[in-house]
């Protein structure tokens, strides 16, 4: 990147596709900030404890570096949902950490 506080940062990109009825229930952090994109469907998502929040397509959220993330799923029980997940992470950082709590 070309900001020079962004030294030793890389951005990755992870398209997810989440089954009708889809659920990611197991808890986990990622050791970067990650910006999701929803791209199709609807999907709800918990952070850090906090009560579960709904995003649709065309919808943009920020998971925090390290928050806890406990739930991702897709609302609906008959079309599918699709993220895109842009995560800003320096060298050397893991990407997923399973949650210990």
């Amino acid at each position: 990147m070309s900001d020079p506080g962004l030294a030793g940062y890389e951005m990755l990109v992870s398209r997810l596709d989440i089954i009708p009825g889809g659920v990611d229930s197991a808890p986990h952090r990622h050791d970067a900030d990650l910006f999701v994109y929803v791209l199709q469907g609807s999907v709800e998502v918990e952070l850090s404890g906090n009560k579960a929040t709904h995003h649709a397509a065309g919808a943009m959220f920020h998971e925090p570096r390290n928050g806890l993330h406990s739930l991702l799923r897709n609302i609906s029980d008959s079309e599918p949902a699709s993220i895109l997940a842009v995560f800003v992470i320096k060298s050397g950082r893991e990407l997923v950490v399973p949650a210990t709590e």
